[in-house]
């Protein structure tokens, strides 16, 4: 159960462009500039955000199996139980 509150804690994304950077930084600049950086960041948050997101997609497929196997040894319990 505590594994699949980790899977599902929230993560920090990249978001690009950040506005306030983009106006602050690259207003007077020209605009071809302007774009391979955003270019640039995009890519980078790109891969940032997809090992993130894997990781998580790991975790909360193992929660999910692990959560499977607690509901099939609680089952076995209560039969064994029954039977008794």
């Amino acid at each position: 159960m505590a594994l699949s509150g980790w899977a599902y804690f929230v993560r920090t994304y990249s978001l690009v462009p950040d506005p306030t950077k983009l106006v602050g930084r690259y207003f007077e600049k020209p605009s071809s500039e302007v774009m391979r950086k955003i270019a640039k960041d995009t890519v980078e948050a790109f891969e940032r955000n997809e090992k993130t997101l894997s990781s998580k997609a790991k975790l909360v497929k193992l929660a999910l199996v692990s959560f499977l196997f607690e509901t099939v040894a609680v089952a076995a319990s209560l039969v064994l139980l029954a039977i008794s």
